[in-house]
């Protein structure tokens, strides 16, 4: 991983001190390579602050040099940090271990991407369901009388944003005991909660994930289980301080 940057190389060096980021950063300060990959942005006036900042994204590069993928956010407020990329486009363990439960009926674990988020910043956060063999779990649509897992990111105050949740696809099984044909989910369910940061105060979050569901089998189907578990997340300002 490389990041490439208009700014003079001491500024850089001074960046990287400041932040511990171990990874290269590269200068190009006339932008040619900046430009060569169409991230030159031609809308700032020459005389301006700004002039010379790219277009903020990432492009994924593999071994041969060719691009397999890429990222950009609609502006320079949203970002996608490092170790989002390295986990959702690289598929790379970022090394947060989260939190574990083992409700008998399937071992959740939850974890962000990383440890903290900053304003408009992306930070996924990941829940794995194992489910036992010979057991499923209800997806969604069900008719009423039947269970389906649900998931709640329960934050206190204006101090995340949910984007999006993002379910797997279920398969339709036929339940020969109830003659009916029923979405379920089995083996290990893995659903994406896309968030934001929101808060420019430096502070804990600590949200709470809420989970619903009801394991089954052949022969029968268990209580439905509420289990909550507390996440360790927390909330970084940006910062604008100098480093000319």
């Amino acid at each position: 991983m490389l990041a490439i940057s208009p700014d003079p190389p001491e500024i850089l060096a001074r960046f990287a001190e400041r932040y511990g980021v171990e990874f290269p950063l590269l200068s190009d300060t006339d932008s040619r390579v900046i430009r060569a990959w169409g991230l030159f942005n031609d809308q700032i006036e020459p005389d301006h602050a700004y002039f010379g900042v790219p277009h903020p994204g990432m492009f994924l590069v593999d071994d041969q040099g060719i691009v397999f993928d890429k990222h950009f956010g609609p502006d320079h407020r949203i970002r996608e940090s490092v170790a989002n990329a390295v986990q959702e486009r690289f598929g790379l363990d970022t090394g947060h271990k989260g939190v574990r439960l083992d409700t008998g009926h399937g071992l959740i674990r939850a974890w962000f991407t990383a440890p903290t988020i900053r304003p408009q910043q992306l930070n996924v956060l990941t829940v794995e369901i194992e489910i036992p063999p010979g057991e499923h779990i209800y997806g969604e649509p069900l008719p009423e009388g039947y269970v389906p897992l649900t998931l709640e990111l329960a934050v206190e105050g204006d101090l995340l944003i949910i984007d999006d949740i993002r379910f797997p696809s279920t398969r339709i099984q036929h339940l020969v005991v109830l003659e009916e044909d029923l979405p379920v989910y089995e083996g290990t369910v893995t659903i994406k909660v896309i968030c934001r940061g929101l808060t420019s105060e430096s502070m804990a979050i600590d949200p709470t994930l809420k989970i619903r569901f009801q394991a089954c089998d052949e022969a029968l189907c268990h209580a439905p289980q509420d289990h909550e578990l507390r996440l360790s997340l927390r909330a970084e300002p940006h910062d604008w301080n100098a480093l000319d």
